[in-house]
């Protein structure tokens, strides 16, 4: 590599590399347009009906849990992805189902987030004892099977918290199950999160800049969220999209096996389920799997993708 190319390299910024990433470009292109048909599929249904008669039947026709007589259709003009056993429209459902996804995904990607960064930061910058104890925490919570302490958590808290959160929010009936996988998954998934966020912190701490932002007087509230946060605000982000991908497995793994979320909601995980229950010597419907599947590999796969090239990105930049 030449000297022009390497100033070319130094000159490029973290988007201009992630653009750079073909396979990148392409995750981000298919999670762009999962995450569009989720907001306007359910938009259109809402807006049907203003269309007269037609509008209407349409409405009704592709609810995602309006019941007809097709039941097992297999995939056509009228039904893209076929009917479930129940003849309801299973592209509708794949759908709404991606968005339970897509949302499990982010809000426990942003709890871990959360807890990731605020642990991180305070262990690093505290340093010493604290420093020492946040981190043997850690490290017991690494050897606990998370997924496994995710069940319990999930299976035994709905009979306490249920009634309490439905007294406190009574639109919230029937969701505690959903709240709580939410709750547990992010509370697992901060771990990898608070050790990278310490590591840059310790590097932080020693910097001239700091160093002056005391001598001035600055508070340690003050360096912290001005000076130590924002310098890894932007790694934090990064790894927080790695997050995602992880939660959403854990959640449709959860959902398959009946754990996770309940009807009349619906998620990939527990769409596939409900297909694999349809399998039998006579006929297999094979459309009840692989469509749910399908779009459950293609948005795993996008968010990986988008997460792997933001981090090469990122720590190239930080190379050069």
């Amino acid at each position: 590599m030449n000297a022009d190319q390497c100033v070319s390299m130094e000159k490029r910024s973290s988007l201009g590399l992630f653009l750079a990433n073909k396979p990148a470009c392409l995750g981000a292109i298919t999670l762009a347009i999962l995450i569009g048909i989720v907001i306007t599929w359910p938009i259109a249904l809402k807006i049907a009906p203003l269309f007269g008669q037609e509008g209407q039947a349409f409405a009704i026709t592709y609810h995602p849990l309006a019941l007809s007589d097709d039941q097992f259709q297999a995939p056509s003009v009228k039904h893209w992805f076929g009917t479930d056993v129940h003849g309801r429209d299973l592209f509708s459902r794949v759908v709404y189902g991606t968005g339970i996804s897509i949302l499990v995904g982010i809000t426990g990607a942003l709890i871990s987030f959360i807890i990731g960064v605020a642990w991180g930061t305070v262990a690093g910058y505290a340093g010493g004892r604290i420093d020492a104890i946040m981190m043997r925490i850690v490290d017991v919570l690494y050897s606990m099977p998370g997924i496994i302490v995710v069940i319990v958590l999930v299976t035994t808290s709905e009979r306490f918290v249920g009634d309490k959160l439905t007294a406190i929010i009574p639109a919230a009936k029937g969701m505690t199950r959903f709240f709580m996988l939410i709750i547990g998954l992010g509370a697992f998934s901060w771990l990898t999160m608070a050790r990278i966020i310490r590591a840059l912190v310790l590097s932080l701490k020693n910097l001239p800049f700091i160093d002056a932002a005391k001598v001035l007087g600055a508070s340690h509230s003050r360096i912290i969220f001005r000076h130590i946060i924002p310098n890894v605000l932007g790694v934090a982000i990064v790894y927080w999209t790695l997050a995602v991908p992880s939660i959403v497995l854990y959640e449709s793994f959860l959902s398959y096996l009946g754990l996770g979320i309940q009807p009349p909601m619906a998620s990939l995980g527990s769409l596939i389920a409900e297909g694999v229950e349809q399998i039998n010597p006579v006929k297999v419907y094979w459309w009840l799997i692989v469509c749910p599947g399908a779009v459950l590999l293609a948005l795993l796969v996008s968010l990986n993708l988008v997460g792997d090239a933001s981090r090469d990105a990122l720590e190239t930049k930080r190379l050069t």
